[in-house]
């Protein structure tokens, strides 16, 4: 399987209306290639990694005896994985979507930020297998502030009734207000900690989050859902379908969620989650550890 095979189009198809970039692209790979990788999905090895859990990812890359023997044994796997993490591949996310991930940033930061985003050593490729299973809530939420660039391949058991609860759904801004970068720091890390007392500016970007859920058995925090509703609205909701790529670009907006309480419980939403991120710094490893060290002299 050559490189060509799996190159990304040109363009990509795009949803108006988001603050933010929303892609898909269907029959990402060739039907005889799509179906080899369906059929031969590790499923067995994720199935031991999940356990008693609802979702469980496993690197692509990771160096475990059991992966490894994987990825030698499945050559079309072997150059999938080799694929996400070229230097070609990364050249070419970049031509496609840092116009988009350069408007993220605040104004103070954006010239440092779009310096460092340009620059192939401050960037990474992650690649995980992913497995959820019916249950499995992931409540709304932006995404990690390192990341760029998030791209979610479907990869649905063969004879998956496809459900499009297991698709992703994303969030759009109320139209009737303006919300302002400030609304959003009552579901992030900058509401509470060290941060909090902090003024918004310092932050190059936000990683706002639902207070995260992971089980239908647990209760979600009703509050917190109706502050949200305030400001948010479901946009579009992506199908779990085969073969298919949905992607965003990660801003202070990007707001998600995927709820599989509908999910057949005899099957798992499998998935090969693929990341573009910023390699944090050393500054930005430290803070977390003062917030730290700021909550423990506090208690």
């Amino acid at each position: 399987m050559s490189h060509n095979t799996m190159a990304l189009p040109s363009e990509v198809d795009q949803y108006e209306g988001l603050p933010y970039l929303v892609f898909c692209i269907d029959s990402y790979l060739p039907p005889i290639i799509a179906e080899e990788l369906n059929s031969t999905f590790p499923e067995a090895l994720m199935r031991a990694r999940l356990g008693e859990r609802f979702a469980a990812n496993v690197d692509l890359l990771e160096k475990s005896p059991e992966l490894i023997k994987f990825l030698d044994e499945n050559q079309t796997w072997n150059e999938y994985a080799k694929y996400w993490h070229s230097k070609e591949l990364l050249i070419k996310l970049i031509e496609l979507f840092s116009p988009s991930w350069n408007k993220r940033w605040h104004p103070l930061w954006k010239p440092l930020m779009v310096f460092r985003c340009s620059r192939l050593k401050n960037l990474e490729v992650t690649t995980h297998l992913s497995v959820y299973r019916t249950g499995f809530r992931l409540t709304p939420h932006s995404d990690d502030k390192f990341k760029l660039l998030s791209l979610i391949h479907y990869l649905p058991e063969q004879e998956s009734e496809e459900p499009s609860s297991a698709g992703t759904t994303f969030f759009s801004p109320l139209s009737s207000i303006r919300i302002r970068r400030k609304d959003l720091r009552q579901f992030s890390e900058w509401s509470r900690g060290l941060r909090r007392h902090l003024p918004l500016w310092t932050a190059p970007s936000i990683e706002a989050s639902l207070a995260r859920r992971y089980s239908e058995t647990d209760t979600l925090d009703a509050t917190e859902r109706t502050n949200f509703e305030r400001y948010f609205i479901r946009f579009k909701h992506i199908d779990y379908k085969t073969n298919r790529i949905t992607g965003f670009v990660k801003n202070d907006w990007s707001m998600h969620e995927v709820d599989l309480t509908d999910f057949p419980e005899n099957q798992l939403r499998r998935a090969v989650l693929i990341n573009v991120r910023l390699k944090p710094t050393r500054l930005s490893r430290l803070i977390p550890r003062l917030e730290k060290l700021y909550l423990q002299f506090r208690s």
